[in-house]
């Protein structure tokens, strides 16, 4: 019952005909995966957006994304929460669909570009839209993107930066910001590498595991961060706000 009712409350956020929120899921298409053949078999879309968030400042962006059904999150929120024992299971589901619309809006970026504010007040451009690289799941840098940078000229490139090999992942696996240390705690085996180094392993570890639960019940990286649930993920359940010092 609990399964249905949180597909039910993720049908009109992600589905092909309704997916409000998704703000990434512009211009898609079916991927040409000879560039990423590790995800090849997997319905992944080339998606080239608009990203609206700065009104003034609209930036085009390309990235390559695999959209989950509803059915597919229900299941990996209900057994995240059983297989880590807990035993409000009501709260916990909450909390952890409320944390993935958070995050990503349920958005898996395989590679490109994704649009966000600057993630502090202290960067150079604090009220401009930056383009965070991505690849299998984690914001990343490439020989060719060094450091993540506001958008030039309204878009996001090098485009050919996508397809490199990562030379550093930073700390978050989407779609649910799972972490080195919740993915080990929750059983992943895969190099993580050092998180104060941030090593590039940690990104395909996240890929790995995701590849993995596409087509099964249970996705370990939402396993992983039912251990970092808290009162600052809200609850699609309740109305309780977000306590100001999560801010």
């Amino acid at each position: 019952m609990l399964q249905q009712r949180i597909a039910a409350w993720a049908e009109p956020h992600v589905s092909e005909d309704h997916h409000e929120g998704q703000y990434m899921r512009q211009g898609c298409s079916h991927a040409n995966l000879e560039q990423l053949p590790d995800w090849k078999g997997l319905p992944v879309k080339v998606c080239t957006y608009t990203d609206t968030q700065f009104p003034k400042n609209p930036v085009k962006a390309t990235a390559y994304l695999l959209f989950p059904s509803a059915d597919q999150l229900a299941s990996w929120i209900v057994n995240a929460c059983v297989d880590a024992g807990r035993d409000d299971l009501t709260t916990c589901t909450g909390r952890l669909a409320s944390r993935l619309w958070m995050a990503s809006n349920a958005q898996f970026p395989v590679a490109g570009y994704v649009v966000e504010p600057a993630q502090d007040k202290k960067w150079k451009y604090p009220n401009e839209p930056y383009c965070f690289l991505f690849r299998d799941g984690v914001s990343v840098t490439t020989a060719s993107y060094p450091d993540t940078t506001h958008a030039v000229d309204k878009a996001c490139g090098p485009p050919a930066a996508a397809f490199e090999a990562p030379v550093k992942a930073f700390s978050y696996g989407r779609p649910v910001s799972a972490t080195r240390k919740s993915y080990t705690a929750a059983g992943g085996t895969g190099d993580v590498g050092d998180a104060d180094l941030r090593s590039p392993q940690w990104a395909f570890a996240v890929g790995q595991a995701f590849r993995a639960g596409w087509r099964a019940e249970r996705n370990l990286l939402f396993r992983a961060a039912v251990a970092d649930l808290s009162a600052c993920d809200g609850n699609i359940w309740t109305d309780e706000r977000i306590p100001s010092s999560c801010q």
